[in-house]
């Protein structure tokens, strides 16, 4: 594994405490040597920390990019979106014709005269409407496939696909990218690149733990754990909580590095 950061091991962190904790609770109640409840807890969560991991990994695209891959895909997802849709459809009719046969006709392009392909990368997700109208302006005389390149679409979309009585393919920007640019080598001019998000620093962090904002959210957890810890036999687990939150609470009102107040005028 590589490319660690400080959020993902905050995060891994994050979810194995509270895997841990649920898992220690109920060892606790079903065995009785304490030693032995820790560590099976440990293993425990690894087990689930691992299961959740590997079915994440499962829901992920099969055809995985190198992170100058995947900055090349969001660049050039920039510009067609920018792009005239006239020049979108010349690139397309440029990248169908170094293999096939093809010509634009209106707002789609024909290839080898049997299948139709409808780039329509814009800034916002393909609606079930969008999809529709694409499908109604063709002339499905003698076309056996329409393939229609977007942006982003919805599951529900797979569904409507099943209606129509020509084969439609929806393809989002990632399927249009590994399919068609990388497999064809062809790549349109990059005109508007996007610009990489900057990852937060630990100081950052912590001006949204310990945010004034946050004050009253910890203070009523707090109360409601603590009040919680009557009800149940393991009532010094409730009490550790309700105190970390407490100590929480009291750095949201005292940090002042961290809540600073905004100058008057935003220009000075």
């Amino acid at each position: 594994m590589k490319n660690f950061s400080l959020f993902s091991i905050i995060d891994f962190l994050f979810k194995f405490a509270i895997l841990f904790a649920i898992n220690l609770i109920w060892s606790l109640y079903f065995i009785k040597t304490a030693w032995l409840s820790i560590f099976s807890s440990i293993i425990i969560s690894l087990l689930l920390l691992l299961l959740f991991w590997f079915i994440s990994r499962k829901k992920q695209a099969k055809l995985l990019l190198s992170t100058k891959e995947s900055q090349h895909l969001s660049d050039t997802k920039q510009s067609f979106i920018y792009m005239p849709q006239t020049e979108v459809l010349q690139f397309f009719l440029m990248l169908a014709k170094s293999k096939h046969t093809a010509v634009i006709l209106k707002n789609y392009i024909l290839i080898n005269g049997s299948t139709v392909l409808i780039p329509h990368i814009k800034e916002k997700e393909i609606s079930i409407d969008d999809v529709i109208e694409l499908y109604n302006s063709v002339n499905r005389q003698s076309i056996k496939k329409i393939i229609i390149l977007c942006n982003t679409y919805n599951a529900g979309i797979e569904t409507i696909l099943e209606n129509f009585e020509t084969k439609t393919l929806v393809l989002n920007y990632n399927q249009t990218y590994c399919q068609l640019l990388k497999e064809y080598n062809i790549f349109p001019p990059i005109k508007h690149s996007q610009k990489k998000k900057t990852k937060r620093t630990y100081k950052q962090l912590l001006e949204i733990i310990f945010n004034k904002k946050r004050t009253r959210s910890y203070v009523v957890s707090s109360l409601f754990i603590a009040f919680s810890s009557f009800f149940v036999p393991y009532r010094v687990y409730y009490l550790i909580i309700a105190t970390i939150l407490l100590i929480f609470a009291l750095l949201c009102r005292l940090n002042f590095s961290f809540n600073n107040a905004p100058k008057e005028n935003i220009i000075d």
